[in-house]
């Protein structure tokens, strides 16, 4: 019985990895934006925010 899973788990494992990967290589550092101050500090709002609530939520 456990011998029949494995084929439908690799399948499974392939399908993910498949969805998950980019169809594209990542941007170079020449066609990257750089973020306006407003994005700058949402963005590290943001980041200051997740971790408070991180620090919370494992008390």
């Amino acid at each position: 019985m456990s011998l029949l899973k494995i084929p439908f788990i690799l399948v499974s494992a392939i399908g993910i990895h498949i969805s998950f990967t980019s169809p594209s290589p990542p941007p170079s550092s020449k066609e990257k934006v750089v973020p306006s101050s407003l994005e700058f500090f949402v963005g590290w709002l943001l980041k200051l925010r997740s971790t408070e609530l991180l620090r919370v939520g494992c008390s």
